[in-house]
């Protein structure tokens, strides 16, 4: 993983094609509305010298490879050829050129190899020698290099710039076989955090499904109920919407919330029409008569659910990018409860049980 709000990865083997890469990929995130702080993360820039050996030379003179690696490694880093003991530490001694060859181009170049045959060949003769720049390191993750660009997010929420993005990267940016690209930072444990949220929605419908069916011992009960949970969400949805605010881990866990006061709420309303049912009243009857009943006390839950959550929404600071999303959709959830779900649950009732009545007269007669 990485920091920041949202990162690109680019991943791959070669290291010029990634810089390549990244570099294309930097020039189109400049033009992403929303993008700040772009920056590459600094991985290059330490000089080195470059020894690229000449085989076809070498293998004209008969020297193997590992004779010229072997006098480059002893020249320019050294080799440990034994050990100084003492009486409280041992001391290895190195071998390599003194400092001012190991920095001298030309003195480099001139380094003599022994050829079989007891020539001395110059190492310049037999390799491209010259100054280059190197990664100061090399990043991996998942045993994988990779290159990658940071940015923040201004103005507009992270998923739909990370889709715009996507599309132009796709569009513009060809990478070879084996080569791809990912976003991360906070975005990437957000969307492990939505599918998270999204597996755990599912697990509490399914809960909240079993423990209506064992309190009812309706399966038409239970199944509307859990049915009409798409009514509490329209007003959560609408009020995002018109606070400007996206769908993100705060605001699914005020979905999550909101379904279950919703629940409860129509269990408190059915439990009643039920009763009156229960008491001799007819299907008509017992709706109205139960609606009415538990009006005042779901009306006073949402109502002081609304209120709760207005200093929260208005409220504009540190955090507010947690609780605001969250604080709407219980604003919105709630005022679209009072407005559909304290009618439609009702007339939702008397329409299905009237449906399963006639039914069971059909069937009788």
């Amino acid at each position: 993983g990485t920091g920041g709000e949202l990162s690109v990865k680019v991943f791959g083997n070669d290291w010029d094609i990634l810089n390549q890469a990244i570099e294309e990929i930097r020039h189109i995130m400049e033009g992403v509305a929303g993008v700040a702080d772009l920056q590459i993360e600094q991985t290059s820039g330490i000089p080195q010298l470059v020894v690229d050996l000449n085989r076809s030379e070498m293998a004209r003179f008969g020297i193997p490879v590992g004779d010229v690696a072997d006098l480059v490694e002893t020249a320019l880093n050294g080799i440990e050829v034994t050990d100084v003991y003492e009486e409280d530490r041992i001391t290895s001694i190195l071998l390599r050129l003194s400092e001012e060859y190991r920095h001298d181009e030309e003195r480099v170049k001139n380094l003599l190899v022994d050829a079989p045959n007891g020539e001395r060949i110059p190492l310049s003769q037999l390799a491209d020698i010259r100054h280059g720049q190197g990664p100061q390191e090399i990043l991996r993750e998942n045993m994988m290099r990779r290159k990658l660009i940071l940015c923040s997010v201004v103005g507009r929420d992270v998923a739909s710039l990370v889709a715009e993005a996507q599309r132009k990267i796709a569009a513009e940016v060809v990478l070879p076989a084996g080569y791809f690209i990912e976003f991360g930072g906070s975005f990437e444990n957000q969307q492990r955090a939505m599918r998270d949220l999204a597996v755990l929605l599912l697990v509490v419908v399914l809960i909240i499904f079993v423990i209506l069916f064992s309190s009812f011992g309706s399966l038409l009960q239970a199944s509307l109920i859990i049915i009409s949970i798409p009514l509490s969400l329209v007003g959560a949805i609408v009020g995002l919407l018109l606070a400007g605010q996206t769908i993100n881990v705060s605001s699914m866990i005020g979905l999550i919330a909101l379904m279950g006061v919703c629940v409860q709420n129509d269990v408190i309303l059915i439990a009643k029409i039920n009763d009156f049912i229960k008491g001799g009243h007819d299907l008509r009857e017992a709706v109205v008569a139960g609606a009415l009943k538990k009006f005042r006390a779901i009306f006073m839950t949402n109502l002081v659910m609304i209120v709760g959550s207005i200093p929260l929404a208005f409220h504009v600071g540190t955090g507010s990018e947690l609780h605001r999303p969250l604080a709407m959709v219980y604003i919105g959830g709630f005022v679209g409860a009072i407005l559909i779900r304290m009618v439609a649950m009702p007339v939702l009732f008397e329409v299905v049980s009237g449906l399963t009545t006639g039914r069971s007269k059909l069937a009788h007669s």
